[in-house]
């Protein structure tokens, strides 16, 4: 099946088994990721996330840890004021309410609301075809030369709030790692970009993710998706080549439109930020010499290992 047939329902138990909570299978380039009972931790240097599956108490195995989430929050909120990392914290509206409410009352500042989209990859690409495109009008990757680079990089900036920045996903490595692969497809008019995406092939699952995008133009999106069908990675993800398209669409204002009946919406998603008392760092760890992995002791944390 896919996005068309597949009901929210399974979607967002494939979103929840693939995506969320789950340790990536290559790290970001000087990161150091970290298990905390059912939270994914990652310390990046100059900012941390903490990720994990739903949060829900339905799991006895987890059970106890949500039922103390000021305790686990505290935690959390210690180690990155120890590191001087702002942090953030994906709440998505079928979280338990009293995480985004425990977050709230701990300092934690809500960030606006998206929409969680996901499309069936193959049915979003036969969508699309370059012939389509107006004349003088094309989309490539990367355009030629530094200033469209920085053109693409200055719109990014500047793009409401989606998935995960270009910057971010840059200074990850994500397009240098295999079965991890980014792609930047720009469409321009005659020499001047238009608009902007940016996308990765989330290894080792069944989606690929749409990072953000400038501006709401279906025919980046039907792209985007042809571009993941036909990129297959030299080392075959372990649940098979993507079949979903994920994305986080800025609403109310800005949605990617995506064909009529292609996509279907599991739900919403904000982020919740904090920042440290003290001044943050500028620049990440060493990309090339990785923190060691450590294992931490007395609060819960251990490297994550799977």
């Amino acid at each position: 099946m896919d996005g068309l047939t597949e009901t929210a329902e399974a979607l967002l138990t494939a979103y929840e088994n693939q995506v969320r909570g789950v340790v990536p299978r290559h790290r970001p380039w000087g990161a150091v990721v970290e298990r905390d009972g059912p939270l994914l931790r990652t310390h990046y240097g100059t900012h941390g996330s903490v990720d994990h599956a739903a949060a829900t108490t339905a799991t006895t195995a987890t059970a106890a840890l949500w039922d103390d989430l000021p305790g686990l929050i505290g935690r959390q909120q210690e180690v990155f004021a120890a590191r001087r990392e702002p942090v953030e914290w994906k709440v998505h509206s079928h979280d338990t309410p009293q995480l985004a409410a425990s977050l709230r009352e701990t300092g934690f500042t809500p960030g606006p609301e998206r929409a969680l989209l996901v499309a069936g990859i193959a049915d979003t690409a036969d969508a699309w075809s370059p012939g389509a495109l107006p004349p003088g009008t094309r989309i490539q990757g990367w355009p030629d030369g530094e200033p469209r680079q920085g053109c693409v990089r200055r719109m990014a900036a500047n793009a409401p709030e989606q998935r995960r920045p270009l910057a971010e996903m840059e200074a990850d490595g994500t397009g240098r790692i295999t079965g991890s692969e980014m792609t930047v497809l720009a469409l321009e008019h005659e020499g001047r970009v238009l608009d902007a995406l940016w996308a990765e092939r989330l290894g080792g699952t069944g989606f690929a993710a749409i990072g953000g995008m400038t501006g709401p133009r279906p025919e980046l999106l039907h792209a985007t998706a042809a571009w993941a069908s036909w990129r297959l990675p030299r080392v075959a993800p372990a649940a098979g080549a993507p079949r979903h398209l994920l994305a986080e669409a800025p609403s109310p204002g800005h949605p990617p439109t995506w064909r009529r009946g292609s996509r279907r919406s599991p739900g919403s998603v904000r982020t919740a930020g904090r920042r440290p008392a003290s001044r943050p760092r500028t620049v990440r760890h060493d990309s090339f010499c990785p923190a060691p992995n450590t294992t931490r002791s007395g609060s819960g944390s251990s490297h994550a290992s799977r």
